[in-house]
């Protein structure tokens, strides 16, 4: 569990960099859908690193939040109730080449 936490800062961090800037604090990232406990563990592993997380509970709460909230990433869990992963990857797709 630790070392996908750690790869995922670690992509975080490449991804920022590939947009010009070195990994900022207060950076908002979105997940949905992911597993409460992993969940909760990343947030957790997130927020400590310094990044501001919102999470939502299925893939139309989750769109909602990228239209609200102009994450810089998302991490997005295909297997989602109301709106699956692809869809909400596609809908986002249509408005925005952020990273997810």
């Amino acid at each position: 569990m630790i070392k996908s936490v750690q790869k995922t800062l670690k992509i975080l961090e490449v991804l920022s960099r590939s947009q010009g800037n070195s990994v900022p604090l207060g950076k908002i990232a979105e997940k949905a859908g992911i597993n409460k406990s992993t969940c909760a563990h990343l947030m957790e592993t997130l927020e400590n690193e310094g990044y501001a997380v919102k999470t939502a509970n299925d893939g139309a709460e989750g769109l909602n939040f990228f239209k609200i909230y102009d994450p810089d990433i998302v991490l997005l869990d295909i297997m989602l109730p109301k709106k699956d992963g692809w869809q909400v990857c596609r809908e986002i797709r249509e408005i925005s080449s952020k990273p997810i």
